[in-house]
């Protein structure tokens, strides 16, 4: 993954937050599928606050 050890390492960094946020979210209870409507508002608000257009490239 990745086309250099930075991007590869951004992307593993990436990963194990996810991972950890879904333990976290288990052990509270079962997790259910977000709609793809919520998710795309997340993203959508993700882009919006965080300045990101989605075409910026991790280091190469």
């Amino acid at each position: 993954m990745g086309k250099s050890a930075t991007e590869a390492t951004s992307i593993a960094m990436y990963l194990e937050e996810a991972a950890m946020t879904t333990h976290l979210a288990m052990l509270r209870g079962p997790v259910e599928e977000l709609p793809q409507e919520e998710i795309d508002r997340c993203f959508a608000w993700f882009l919006k606050n965080y300045g990101q257009d989605g075409q910026k490239k991790v280091a190469e």
